[in-house]
């Protein structure tokens, strides 16, 4: 029997792996060696269904699985009609969070033949073997699990990242979480397992790895001796990992001082009244000092936040915002709050007032306390710091400018004007320090914060390969970056280094200076260089292949020693 497995992915992605499936595909291959030959097909939501149809059609399954998420519903379902018409004979499978938390609609839908609850490795056996009974929302032993890894179900070699699983279950009850209706056992692979795993993927010169797992430091033993083994094995590879604040002390943030790693915190509200709506609790201190630990330890991280929770307001909502952003995060992660199938809230919504999106996308679209404007609103700011904080990775300087202008985030953004349609980050960074000194009556100070601004830009966007220089003819090494200044960056980076953290008086300490720095990566790292009009005219001259003989060979040759000309 032929069975496809297809998985509908946001975006092409280093996080786009077909885990879900293949550790379903896995455990066939294991249990039903002679008689299933799985195929595992990666689809992305900006291709039409119809491609994704005919990609299905190629194949020609005898049974179709399909993996759904709120954000490949409707093109699963498309597909699941259209293979229903095209081949007939070919049994439709879905399983996921949507199926799981909306059994009865699909059962419903006369294009699918088999719906499976949960988690599916043992469940899906049965209907390959009738001998197996379905046991609905059944937890599989996970040491029975072969890794769909290790076994070769997921090639390695197609893919830039790594999800890996480290557990399943979830002891937490937030109401807005599908978790809080799984498994509250928390059941984790074991470490045998896990190093297996970790080998493979040093062996596979694995470069990015997100760490599934929404509990990771609830059991801080644990959460240590993984991060050991990370130490040991693989401090190079860059991890991205969810943990709770409240599980943070001084030993786990040393450990992960010592990988490349990158944290996502949930908090998405920082009032009691809201947090105990949704089953969630917050002690602003314990928050605050186990965060500042990860600080000090230069630990990158970063805070979730819902808008539209039932009791919050758009004042309130602002607020959490404002503290967020007080603790330096390396970016935001803000969401409007979704009423899924399946969670805590979906039963309760009406309780709480809540009008959301029943048909679709689940959105809050109003509730008592936060309106349809206030959720325009809420959005409006969110994309402003998304585009200025996140992409425009504000954090290194974002504390001078606010200290500068003496306001909070949220009147900051609020003040700022909305991004044009595909401006890029450091253009929208730039228009909004214009917009907002001159709002200030500050404008004396805007040339000083985009000078410093425009540098940052230049240092956390360096990450060129000089190995990926493909013809032995170039001349200009090819990551230079030139930009022109009124005040010597440099300068005022040494002052703020030095405690001088607000424009202002940094203005009375600087004198215009017009340089041209000169960014680029060398064979040892990043580089700076100082330049002046005469060699940034040598290098676009070389650049461009047109004569340089006039000029000063020495000139050249300094250029040469610096890596500026390989």
């Amino acid at each position: 029997m032929r069975c496809l497995f297809v998985c509908i992915h946001i975006e092409e992605s280093s996080r786009a792996i077909p885990l879900g499936v293949a550790s379903i595909a896995a455990n066939m291959r294991k249990e039903l060696p002679s008689e299933v030959e799985i195929t595992l097909l990666d689809c992305y939501s900006e291709q039409s269904p119809q491609e994704m149809v005919d990609a299905v059609i190629t194949h020609d399954p005898d049974y179709l699985g399909l993996s759904i998420y709120l954000w490949n519903r409707e093109q699963s379902l498309k597909i699941a009609e259209e293979v229903r018409k095209r081949l007939p004979s070919c049994r439709i499978i879905v399983g996921g969070p949507e199926p799981t938390a909306r059994g009865d609609f699909y059962r419903s839908l006369p294009s699918i033949d088999e719906v499976i609850i949960g988690e599916g490795e043992q469940q899906i056996l049965s209907i390959f073997d009738k001998n197996i009974a379905m046991k609905p929302s059944a937890h599989p032993d996970l040491s029975t699990l072969p890794s769909p890894y290790l076994d070769g179900t997921i090639s390695l070699d197609d893919y830039s990242g790594v999800l890996w699983e480290l557990s399943r279950g979830c002891p937490f009850k937030c109401a807005f979480c599908f978790e809080s209706r799984g498994d509250t056992t928390l059941r984790r692979f074991s470490l045998e397992r896990v190093k297996k795993e970790l080998e493979l993927f040093v062996e596979k010169d694995v470069r990015e790895i997100f760490i599934l797992d929404p509990t990771f430091n609830y059991n801080l033993p644990s959460a240590k001796e993984l991060v050991r083994l990370l130490i040991k094995k693989a401090p190079s590879i860059h991890y991205m990992m969810e943990i709770r604040a409240e599980f943070i002390d001084e030993e786990l943030s040393d450990l992960l001082s010592q990988i490349d790693c990158a944290l996502q915190i949930g908090l998405q509200s920082i009032h009691q009244e809201v947090l105990g709506n949704i089953n969630r609790r917050f002690n602003s201190q314990q928050f605050t000092d186990n965060v500042y630990l990860l600080h000090e330890n230069h630990v990158p991280y970063g805070f979730d936040l819902i808008y539209g929770l039932p009791g919050d307001t758009l004042s309130g909502f602002y607020e959490s915002l404002d503290y967020t952003m007080g603790l330096i995060p390396n970016h935001l992660d803000i969401f409007p709050l979704a009423i899924l199938p399946g969670t805590v809230l979906f039963d309760t919504a009406e309780s709480f007032g809540i009008s959301y999106d029943m048909d679709n996308s689940w959105l809050v679209r109003s509730t008592p306390t936060f309106s349809t404007d206030d959720m325009a609103q809420a959005t409006d700011l969110v994309r402003k710091v998304d585009l200025f904080y996140n992409q425009g990775k504000a954090v290194t300087w974002f504390d001078i400018i606010l200290q500068t202008t003496g306001i909070t985030p949220s009147e900051f953004f609020l003040t700022a004007p909305d991004p044009t349609d595909e401006m890029s980050a450091i253009d929208y960074q730039k228009m909004v320090i214009t917009s907002v000194f001159n709002a200030l009556e500050i404008s004396h100070l805007e040339t000083l914060a985009i000078d410093l601004i425009t540098y940052f830009w230049e240092e956390n966007n360096r990450n060129f390969d000089l190995n990926s220089i493909e013809s032995p003819d170039t001349i200009i090494n090819p990551s230079i970056n030139t930009n022109a200044y009124t005040y010597d960056p440099l300068v005022i980076i040494d002052l703020c280094e030095q405690g001088v953290m607000n424009l202002h008086d940094i203005h009375g300490l600087v004198e215009e200076e017009p340089v041209i720095l000169i960014t680029y990566i060398t064979g040892e790292g990043p580089a700076i260089y100082y330049a002046d009009k005469q060699k940034v005219e040598i290098i676009e001259k070389l650049r461009s292949g047109s004569e340089t003989s006039r000029y000063d060979n020495g000139l050249i040759e300094e250029l040469r020693s610096v890596g500026i000309i390989l």
